[in-house]
């Protein structure tokens, strides 16, 4: 994969994107202020450069762009822009103006799945979560499978003490990603809770090995479960 530094506009840096397989290691955040100010990049693209720079881990530097980004006509309506700054609001830790965002984004926009699935995920953290199920559920109906939904939707229904369905969340997630670890762990302990030993003691050996076996927990349950 090619190393790149992005010295040129966002257009240009979205040609080259779609052009080769590129690893950013830079972007010239500058350039790209000049661009959103000018509004010389359209609200599409200014979407699509936020998303892969999102994937990139560039947070901060999105969050930087966002107060001069929500005052231009041409982009603090556009519901996949306000995603992608709640996204960016989220991973650093602005968990309330995330929340905001994304709330946004639905307002203009109330089919948007990946908004959805997104505030799903804080009023799950919020502990809110019936309301989460539903942002989640919405997002299950209307995006290809997803492992990482599956597993929050299984924890949603697991603190609402809804286990049959929080196991039936679980086992998707898995069959989805049968390396979730996550996933494996919640299982095995909440079939725990349920006496049902032995199916516990396969997943957590499934787990185990996936964690190379650095859980000593886990460890510990497997050699009790064993016995």
């Amino acid at each position: 994969m090619n190393k790149v530094i992005i010295y040129s506009t966002a257009l240009f840096f979205l040609t080259l994107i779609h052009a080769q397989d590129l690893e950013i290691s830079e972007f010239n955040w500058g350039e790209i202020r000049k661009s959103i100010d000018d509004e010389k990049i359209s609200a599409s693209e200014l979407a699509e450069l936020l998303e892969i720079a999102n994937e990139y881990g560039f947070h901060s530097d999105i969050c930087e762009l966002s107060d001069l980004i929500l005052s231009k006509d041409n982009y603090k309506n556009n519901p996949h822009i306000l995603n992608e700054l709640g996204t960016s609001a989220f991973n650093t830790g602005h968990q309330g103006d995330s929340a905001i965002l994304f709330k946004k984004a639905l307002a203009v926009y109330p089919g948007f799945p990946e908004a959805h699935a997104n505030l799903g995920v804080i009023y799950r953290i919020k502990g809110e979560y019936e309301t989460a199920l539903e942002h989640l559920k919405f997002a299950i109906d209307n995006l290809p499978p997803n492992a990482t939904l599956f597993y929050n939707i299984s924890i949603c229904y697991e603190r609402l003490n809804m286990l049959e369905e929080a196991e039936n969340n679980l086992r998707k997630t898995i069959e989805i990603d049968n390396k979730f670890k996550d996933a494996y762990k919640t299982l095995a302990y909440l079939l725990i809770s349920q006496d049902k030993d032995e199916e516990a003691l396969n997943v957590l050996r499934v787990y185990s090995g996936l964690v190379g076996g650095k859980d000593e927990d886990a460890l510990m349950l497997i050699k009790q479960l064993s016995d």
